[in-house]
């Protein structure tokens, strides 16, 4: 810009700071990320880590098996979803341009990545910028195809001395037509392998588009429908919505609110939510959103 406009350094430094920042993009808002199996991963547990049990060996048996077996649980690694990256032209003009941009990066909690030198490079510029997963603010959607694996995952085999499954996510997301089809073993599934799930997110009139392809995936914006959620109530055992419903998707409501009430059949879920706050939320996917996953390489400039 600066070479095609020589005026354009002669302009106050306010005027170009306002320039270079309408070159850059929108804020990237919440985010929407496909779940997969491969997520869940088994890991050793060793003495101290959360969830090892310690065993006292057998004084009358020189040989305790049990005392030396190792201890393993399954985690799910929401570390291994990606990044939703994006590109700022902006970044490699000038050092005036490239303050605005790190300022824009830090805001929306973007950083600097350069590839792994053993992978092959995409037709990008060498230095891309990337966002993790938020797991307070983002959601793990779950896709149509995907719910087999969602609620028994396939890729984790029975090892003896197995405990327990952790993971941290806090909010999943799917579709209109998955809720309807699957409610029951919805509920039960979060209960049973997400234990600190806080919100789900049911997404309406559409259908996301997620590869099947796992090394070909893309993430969405999503917001919401409304200011208004429905609350899990516990003294009353049903849902209530509060807030304010938009106009015009009153049949939406409806027919979430009667799907969801069905959750409480869920084997544990009086016991479950006793202390936790629970809501489903309507929301809407907005834009597609470039991701670098795992098999990338992608590391920390």
């Amino acid at each position: 810009m600066a070479m095609g406009f020589s005026l354009f350094s002669r302009l106050p430094l306010e005027l170009r700071i306002l320039i270079w920042r309408f070159a850059l993009p929108e804020s990237v808002g919440q985010i929407l990320c496909p779940y997969r199996e491969s997520f869940w991963r088994i890991e050793r547990l060793l003495p101290g880590n959360p969830g090892y049990e310690d065993h006292e060996p057998n004084s009358e048996d020189e040989e305790d098996i049990d005392y030396f077996k190792p201890q393993f649980r399954q985690r799910f690694r929401y570390d291994l979803f990606g990044r939703a990256w994006i590109a700022i032209p902006a970044y490699y003009v000038n050092q005036e341009a490239r303050t605005v941009a790190t300022d824009w990066m830090q805001k929306n909690e973007f950083a600097n990545y350069c590839p792994a030198p053993n992978k092959p490079r995409r037709s990008i510029t060498p230095l891309v910028f990337v966002r993790p997963l938020d797991l307070c603010r983002d959601a793990i959607y779950i896709p149509l195809h995907e719910f087999s694996t969602f609620e028994s995952p396939r890729s984790l085999p029975q090892i003896y001395n197995c405990f327990d499954r952790h993971s941290d996510a806090k909010q999943f997301a799917v579709s209109e037509r998955l809720l309807y089809r699957h409610q029951g073993e919805i509920a039960e599934t979060l209960l049973r392998n997400h234990p600190y799930v806080k919100v789900l997110l049911v997404v309406i009139e559409s259908d996301l588009d997620c590869d099947e392809d796992h090394l070909s995936t893309h993430w969405h914006e999503f917001e919401e429908l409304s200011t208004g959620s429905f609350f899990w109530n516990l003294e009353r055992n049903v849902f209530d919505f509060n807030g304010i419903k938009k106009i015009g998707y009153e049949d939406k409501y409806k027919s979430i609110e009667d799907a969801i009430q069905t959750f409480p059949q869920a084997s544990g879920w009086a016991l479950d939510l006793d202390t936790i706050a629970f809501e489903v939320r309507p929301v809407l996917a907005t834009q597609r959103i470039e991701v670098f996953t795992a098999e990338d390489g992608f590391l920390r400039e």
